[in-house]
């Protein structure tokens, strides 16, 4: 039996509010609910139907899922070229339930332009109108991974970024007053080869 309603229902409007449910926001719900396979497979099915029920409001949802790869645009442009090369950029795309495993990666690895080092991170994206959102648990990689937030306005013109490294998360939902801290100055984005920060 599924614990935690509360919980459960703040994670299934979030997942909501993009009027998509990703690979990544259902590898947060197994993992952070415990949920065996039969449990997981009702709780998507619930979600979908929810989904379902609101495709009708498709202009929404299609202007949400543009900001999303807005924001993910407005992230790549805030990586000098001279500095920084695009190594991936995924997407979330799926049909009946099929997707590419490359969609359980980060959005966005860059290869940092230095003589003789091979020098990677990532950067996961998202967009929404609010700070509170679910955050997927990513696995273990050889490069650092962070997370990059933006919030309100536009997702090519986001009213707030924030961008903190992925391993510093405790708890899956994100909350205004753990992420103050991690509020973008400026945008340009600076990766410190030496220390693994991305500011």
């Amino acid at each position: 039996m599924i614990q935690h309603n509360h919980d459960l229902e703040i994670l299934k409007q979030m997942a909501m509010a993009d009027g998509i449910l990703t690979e990544n926001e259902k590898e947060l719900f197994r993992s952070y609910f415990q949920l065996t396979d039969k449990e997981a497979e009702d709780l998507f099915q619930s979600i979908e139907a929810e989904l379902e029920c609101v495709q009708s409001e498709t202009e929404v949802i299609n202007w949400k899922r543009k900001n999303g790869i807005d924001f993910e645009k407005c992230i790549v442009k805030m990586l000098n070229p001279q500095y920084y090369t695009l190594q991936e950029w995924t997407g979330d795309k799926f049909i009946d339930g099929r997707f590419c495993e490359a969609n359980c990666n980060p959005d966005i690895t860059v290869k940092v332009n230095l003589d003789k080092l091979d020098v990677k991170f990532a950067i996961e994206c998202k967009w929404r109108m609010n700070r509170n959102i679910p955050i997927a648990q990513q696995e273990e990689r050889n490069i650092t991974v962070f997370f990059a937030l933006g919030v309100g306005g536009t997702g090519e013109q986001p009213q707030d970024i924030y961008l903190f490294p992925l391993n510093k998360i405790k708890y899956p939902i994100l909350r205004e007053d753990y992420i103050a801290k991690y509020l973008k100055k400026g945008r340009d984005l600076y990766f410190d080869v030496k220390t693994q920060k991305l500011t």
